[in-house]
């Protein structure tokens, strides 16, 4: 298939994604987006007897975590009585058991220094986390929407719930996704019930059902094994697994939701360096950029690598979820990390261009979107590890955090008008260490680029 087709492609899924997030009614097909079945077979997985696997907390973008605490219960509930083990161990295989495991889970991810709090968990640090708790697979996810409302038929008022949610699913040992899928569910009280049950019951109700269609393929692609898909979603049980799991947290963990808050204008700072340098903290970041829209929900975004090289180009598909027109910019140094430990990082230097879906590629060097549309936007990228790969082209990205030391990198580079070699270069100095040696060798740069590039590096605090 033509890139120009499969762009395509991805602006439709993403565009009814989008749509099914931000609609006030349910939309009549609610397809699942991502890993296909026959994905998941060609992993030939193992029996979930001999598989340890670690649940994360999900994360939430719009200040629902003790509803993300249900989402993660519930799958932790089918992985359980689909005959897994827990990474730390199960002590007993009940509500008490599981909820005491998902805390441990919870508290390793609060005291990962290099995880910031408003950010959503990205693959390597997830594969980090599970490594850490000792197991095989590691289950993380993010709710994107849940919520209830009331809309009124020709016959009376009907209350429905509404959920969005994304679950993954990575092999610690190789640090790729098994994995990633995202759909949206809906479920109505019914007419003449309006009064007889609470919006967040039938918001946990959406938020199951999505989970048991995201999760049934899994199953599906399972060797052999004893299990009943009918036990796994008892509202009841469920609670009681967030309920055991709260009792073990500090009480003003349970009362704020999470031991890692998202983004938006209260949430905590994170202050800790990394192993390339400060992130910048979320008080930094512009309420027009692209990290900050995407963690406030308001924009959903999908990053492919559409060309390799130096500089390589990435290919956006941003979704406005807003009913108003929004221009965005893309902060330097913005950083994208692929599902494979095979591939490096990159991060972005810029916007070069647009494209929407039956349209051509525009020159641009800013995002901007009317109201609930989408298009593909084009980032200048390079890679951060010069040990390994840039990301093959139509690998697909997670975007991140702004790496403090690329950002200073790209904006000194910026100044000096450098070239693409002497960027890149700059880079790989900064965050993986490589000496000027290696890297003039590395590049064929002339001792004008390595005079450049001793500049660079005393401008961007080197």
């Amino acid at each position: 298939m033509r890139q120009g087709s499969r762009m395509a492609v991805r602006l439709i899924l993403l565009a009814v994604v989008a749509a099914a997030t931000t609609a006030p009614a349910l939309a009549a097909d609610k397809g699942i987006v991502g890993t296909t079945t026959q994905e998941l077979k060609d992993w030939r997985l193992r029996p979930p007897s001999v598989v340890k696997v670690a649940v994360l907390p999900f994360q939430s973008a719009k200040g629902i975590e003790r509803q993300t605490r249900v989402a993660a219960s519930a799958i932790a509930l089918s992985l359980m009585r689909c005959g897994f083990d827990f990474a730390p161990g199960l002590e007993a295989r009940d509500a008490q058991g599981l909820g005491t495991v998902l805390c441990a889970a919870e508290k390793a991810v609060a005291a990962e220094p290099d995880i910031p709090a408003w950010s959503p968990l990205q693959l390597a640090d997830a594969v980090r986390v599970g490594r850490s708790l000792g197991a095989d697979w590691v289950v993380f996810g993010e709710v994107l929407d849940l919520h209830s409302f009331t809309t009124r038929t020709v016959f009376a008022l009907v209350k429905k719930g509404t959920a969005t949610i994304r679950l993954q699913i990575a092999d610690v040992a190789s640090g790729e996704l098994i994995l990633y899928r995202q759909c949206q569910e809906g479920v109505a009280a019914g007419p003449g019930l309006i009064g007889s049950r609470k919006g967040t019951a039938l918001e946990r109700d959406a938020a199951q059902h999505c989970l048991q269609r995201l999760y049934a393929d899994l199953c599906t692609a399972l060797p052999t094994h004893r299990h009943d898909p009918k036990e796994d979603y008892d509202d009841g049980t469920v609670l009681s697994v967030r309920e055991a799991w709260e009792a073990t947290l500090p009480e003003e963990t349970v009362a704020a939701g999470s031991s890692r808050t998202p983004g938006g204008e209260s949430a905590p700072v994170s202050t800790t360096p990394s192993t390339s340098g400060e992130m910048r903290q979320d008080a930094q970041l512009a309420r027009n950029d692209l990290v900050a829209y995407a963690a406030r929900g308001e924009v959903a975004v999908e990053v492919y690598v559409a060309e390799a090289g130096m500089p390589g180009s990435l290919m956006a598909i941003i979704a406005n979820n807003k009913g108003t027109s929004i221009s965005i910019e893309v902060t330097p140094g913005t950083m994208f990390t692929p599902g494979s430990e095979r591939y490096g990082r990159v991060v972005a230097s810029k916007v070069t261009a647009a494209r929407s879906p039956k349209g051509p590629r525009v020159p641009t060097g800013k995002i901007e979107l009317d109201g609930h549309e989408t298009k593909a936007f084009y980032l200048e990228a390079y890679a951060l590890e010069i040990e390994k790969e840039f990301p093959r082209v139509d690998t697909r990205l997670q975007m991140g955090r702004v790496d403090d030391a690329a950002h200073a990198v790209l904006a000194a580079a910026s100044v000096k008008e450098a070239s693409h070699r002497v960027i890149q270069a700059a880079l790989w100095m900064k965050a993986s260490g490589a000496t000027v040696e290696e890297v003039a060798r590395r590049l064929s740069l002339t001792e004008a680029d390595v005079a450049l590039l001793a500049e660079i590096e005393s401008s961007a605090g080197g």
